[in-house]
């Protein structure tokens, strides 16, 4: 045979050869190409070619030994080192493919596709710089290469470097207009910086792009429901369960909006379903936990719950962290508390930059507080706040409030507008928007009133919203962050040996740390029992406090309670029906009619601080102490009867009675929590005598003095300003009314 009908013979064998290849036909390309390879042995295409057809079909080994046949046979054969690169990182040997990308651009030091490969390969190894060196050197060659520019935000993004990720989604997509990985891209970190609504409006041209990707249907309904648009993300979450109905987080995202709707059975069973699913995520773990809190569904016992969260391994990722809040109703270990905040910090929000990066203001003139909520109306926060923006020293502090709540323009709003210097609704400001902002303005004391509870946005303190930042009055218990530098507290509240549960430096103000509204209006309605279908005659406990804060311990002793004082009943809080029905199925296993519990629904504030003389003795919880709750009952006159544990939740209704000299309705064990509840509601003369020194010391009482709390939280912020004026780090201290600070 001539060599020219040779090579016509091989060109068509080669021909039919990618045919075979493009057509998906793998192993019948790859026995053709072993067959023309031993044909032809020395044809360096042929081993390039079979290198493909192997790396398509997995077999990592034979792919490697033919793109190596191949280089071996033509060592500046660009094209079998790209190929071999590919197939390198397909099959996850990134450090290999480094190598061979950089042999191949000592070919061809100018070859895109080869830097933006090399990119990935570093990006593979964690090697993030000279991954964006690699993208960079691209887009130098080719400004048009929107995969490489999107590449470079997934790696600001993951870094938390926001601003950086937004450039580079927005330059990919003006190279690369309509492609719906980069809308959604642009979505997520939109939603990230706070920009809810920037990122519903890229999911949505995600989704008109691609409707059928269940991540981006998913991820518009988690910006839903971060406008607290439940119905809405519900939708959008069973339109991603239509397309993939195996992704636990969908499942978990849509049980959290169903039970803010009030479906908490349907809640219940989602919950379930993202555990099942992914049975190693202590996030969905949590969630699970709390719902069933929530709902008082004690089907697990409490001595396997704690079993269960002893053995929590906690990690640096977001699936082996979970929100703190859940946690803080099922226990009462500071430790392990201390632990899930820390943890969950560093899986979200990272360490945050130094204090260093501010200068300093000069001495003299106002220091800037700026108040940080997402609560300043009709809100808990602002009903214990609000006299304490009246009473504040504005000669000597300048004052602002940053809302990142809803615009609820309500009497409390205009409260709390009336006696700022400045008042900023951020709420559609990016996290780094509002970081400038606040520096701008050159805020001294940041107070982060919302912690870990809804509505919260913790990246603008993980950014540095001001040199020194206050965890105060929102979350009860440590942020364990190290970008908050003080907590404020009270001697009760967290004891000299309970600091080391803090992250933060702990500053003790004289009384309770809790500030309250002394101008609090109370009904002048009259209430009578039969209104709440209470008994004219019988003792009346009470607990107003959230259903997920019951647990089974505290139940056992209300029950027993019930049963050695006849004819009394317990008066609650209806909160949701699946509470309310298993509470009464709960009493009726410990031997008590259901019908003793009476749950009554929420009022408002002045009808619902009046029917509180319609009780004989609230009764706390554990785990979780009530908190406004507690001050509404005291301010209302009625007694509250608490049993001190390990954490901050668990110390504050201490704290509060503390504060108005009743530390005898303090106790510190379970059994003398129990005693002292029959003992009261047995001897009317102490119970009266209780009553009569709340009546008459209310007024005078420290924990009603809004103008003597603001003096003590005033002295802590001035000496706060002046050890970092002084160049001190942040340090324990105690504010006291005779030494001043210790």
């Amino acid at each position: 045979m001539t060599s020219s009908r040779q090579t016509r013979l091989l060109q068509d064998r080669l021909i039919e050869l990618r045919n075979l290849y493009t057509s998906g036909r793998l192993n019948q390309a790859a026995d053709l190409g072993e067959s023309l390879y031993r044909a032809y042995p020395g044809t360096p295409l042929i081993s390039n070619l079979l290198g493909a057809i192997y790396t398509s079909l997995g077999r990592k080994d034979k792919a490697i030994a033919s793109y190596r046949k191949a280089i071996n046979l033509k060592s500046d054969y660009f094209d079998a080192r790209y190929n071999f690169g590919m197939a390198l990182n397909a099959f996850g040997m990134y450090d290999e493919a480094v190598a061979v990308f950089l042999g191949a651009l000592a070919d061809r030091p100018n070859d895109v596709a080869t830097y933006f490969n090399l990119g990935i390969a570093y990006d593979g190894l964690r090697r993030y710089p000279e991954a964006l060196s690699s993208y960079e050197k691209v887009v130098e060659l080719n400004p048009g290469h929107a995969a490489a520019y999107n590449n470079m935000g997934i790696i600001h993004k993951n870094a938390g470097r926001y601003t950086d990720a937004l450039s580079c989604y927005q330059r990919a997509d003006r190279a690369k207009p309509d492609e719906a990985a980069t809308h959604n891209n642009l979505a997520v970190v939109y939603n990230k910086i706070g920009k809810n609504l920037e990122a519903i409006e890229n999911y949505r041209k995600a989704l008109a792009l691609r409707p059928n990707v269940a991540a981006i249907h998913n991820n518009l309904g988690n910006a839903l429901k971060s406008l607290e648009k439940y119905e809405e993300a519900v939708a959008c979450y069973r339109s991603a369960l239509m397309i993939d109905p195996g992704d636990p987080a969908t499942h978990n995202n849509m049980a959290f909006a169903l039970s803010q709707l009030g479906d908490d059975e349907a809640a219940a069973a989602s919950y379930q379903r993202a555990v099942e699913l992914d049975r190693d995520s202590i996030s969905y773990l949590a969630d699970l936990l709390q719902q069933r809190a929530l709902v008082c569904d004690w089907s697990q016992s409490d001595e396997s719950l704690q079993r269960e969260l002893k053995a929590l391994e906690f990690g640096s990722t977001p699936d082996k962290a979970a929100h703190p809040f859940c946690f803080l109703a099922l226990t009462d270990d500071a430790g392990f508390l201390s632990k899930a905040t820390e943890a969950f910090v560093h899986a979200n929000y990272g360490s945050g930059p130094a204090v260093e990066s501010f200068g300093k203001r000069h001495d003299g003139g106002r220091i800037r507080i700026g108040y940080f909520s997402a609560d300043f109306h009709a809100h808990a926060t602002m009903y214990l706040m609000a006299e304490l923006f009246e009473q504040h020293d504005r000669s000597k502090f300048e004052i602002h409030a940053f809302s990142i709540g809803p615009d609820k323009q309500d009497e409390m709003r205009s409260r709390l507008l009336a006696n700022v210097d400045a008042f900023h609704d951020v709420r559609l400001m990016g996290d780094e928007e509002i970081v400038v902002l606040s520096r701008s303005l050159g805020i001294d004391i940041a107070i982060d009133l919302k912690g870990f509870t809804r509505g919260s946005r913790m990246r603008i303190f993980s950014l540095r919203a001001a040199p020194i930042q206050v965890n105060y009055l929102g979350y009860p218990g440590t942020l364990g962050a190290p970008y908050i530098d003080y907590i404020l507290a009270d001697p009760v509240l967290i004891p000299a040996d309970h600091r080391r549960y803090y992250t933060e430096k702990v500053v003790c103000l004289p009384d309770s740390y809790q500030v309250n509204d002394s101008t609090r209006k109370i009904s002048k309605r009259c209430l009578s029992r039969s209104d709440f279908s209470l008994p004219e005659r019988g003792f009346v406990f009470c607990c107003f406090n959230n259903s997920y804060k019951i647990r089974p311990q505290v139940f056992d002793i209300w029950m027993r309670l019930l049963n050695r004082i006849e004819g009394s009943v317990l008066w609650l809080l209806r909160d949701n029906s699946m509470a309310e029905r298993n509470l009464r199925k709960e009493a009726e296993q410990r031997g008590i009619d259901p019908e003793r519990l009476i749950f009554s629904d929420r009022m408002p504030l002045a009808d619902h601080l009046a029917r509180h003389r319609l009780a004989d003795l609230f009764l706390d919880t554990f785990n979780y102490n009530a908190h406004t709750t507690a001050s509404d009952a005291l301010w209302a006159g009625l007694p509250v009867l608490t049993k001190a544990g390990e954490g901050f939740a668990s110390r504050v209704a201490a704290s509060l009675l503390s504060a108005v000299g009743m530390n005898t309705l303090i106790t510190d064990t379970e059994h003398d929590y129990e005693e002292a509840a029959i003992r009261l509601a047995t001897n009317p003369h102490e119970l009266n005598a209780l009553k009569q020194h709340l009546s008459e010391s209310l007024e005078t009482t420290a924990l009603f003095d809004a103008e003597k709390f603001a003096r003590d939280i005033e002295a802590a912020y001035t000496h706060m300003i002046r050890r970092y004026r002084n160049g001190k780090p942040p340090a324990d201290f105690r504010i006291t009314r005779e030494f001043g600070v210790e």
